[in-house]
C-alpha cells in the first residue's frame, strides 16, 4: 500500500468516541433534545470499597488490548476501560488491603456497545498467584446499570482477577467503567466481632 491508501485507511477508523458522537447525531432530529443513558457521574455507595484508586487499589495486569484499564477503578461514570469484544477481556486488581469480600460489582455505562453478560472471579493473597480460587461464575442482567454479586462464601483477599466470559449485543466494544468489591479489612472484621461481643 502507498502512504496515501494508508492515510485513507487511517480516517475510515473510527475511534470508540467518534463513533459514539456519530450514532447519536444520527439518532438526533431537529427540534429533539438529547438524552444520555446515566445521569450524574458520580456513583454512591454505602459499603466500603477496597477496589479503588483512593483508598491505593490499582490494576495490575490485563489482556494487552485494554485500554485505560485504571478507569474501572475511578468513582466516575464517564471513564471506562476499553477492549474489543472479539478479544478475551481479563485483569487483576489489587485491593487497598487484605479484605473479607462480601460482593462484587461491575458496570458498563456506555452507548452503542455491548456490556457484560457472564463474567468469572477468582481470588489470591499473594501475587502473582500460584492457585487462583474461584469466587464463582456470575451472570448480570442486560441494563446499563451498576450490579451486585453477592459472593456464596465469604473469602479474604488482596488481589481479585476477573474475566469476561460472554457479553450481551453484538457491537464491536465492550467497555466496562465500573469495578468494585465491598467488604471489611480484618481489623474492621476484628471490631465487628468485638462490638458484637460487647452488646
Amino acid at each position: 500500500k502507498g502512504k496515501e491508501g494508508e492515510r485513507e485507511e487511517e480516517e475510515d477508523v473510527l475511534t470508540f468516541e467518534e463513533f459514539k458522537q456519530k450514532k447519536l447525531l444520527q439518532q438526533e432530529e431537529p427540534g429533539t433534545e438529547r438524552t444520555t443513558a446515566h445521569g450524574g457521574a458520580n456513583i454512591q455507595s454505602s459499603l466500603n470499597n477496597y477496589a479503588s484508586v483512593e483508598c491505593g487499589a490499582k490494576v495490575i495486569e490485563m489482556n494487552k488490548e485494554a485500554r485505560n484499564p485504571g478507569a474501572i477503578l475511578v468513582n466516575n461514570k464517564d471513564v471506562y476501560m476499553l477492549n474489543p469484544c472479539s478479544t478475551t477481556i481479563w485483569f487483576v486488581v489489587e485491593l487497598c488491603d487484605l479484605v473479607l469480600i462480601r460482593t462484587v460489582e461491575i458496570g458498563s455505562f456506555e452507548l452503542f456497545s455491548s456490556i457484560p453478560e457472564t463474567f468469572k472471579v477468582y481470588s489470591s493473597e499473594r501475587y502473582p498467584a500460584v492457585d487462583w480460587v474461584s469466587l464463582g461464575q456470575f451472570y448480570a442482567r442486560n441494563e446499563r446499570a451498576m450490579q451486585s454479586f453477592l459472593l456464596p462464601d465469604n473469602v479474604y483477599a488482596k488481589y481479585i482477577k476477573v474475566e469476561l466470559v460472554s457479553h450481551f449485543g453484538n457491537e464491536h466494544f465492550c467497555p466496562i467503567s465500573v469495578f468494585r468489591v465491598l467488604g471489611a479489612s480484618m481489623m474492621e472484621e476484628f471490631e465487628e466481632m468485638e462490638y458484637t461481643k460487647a452488646h
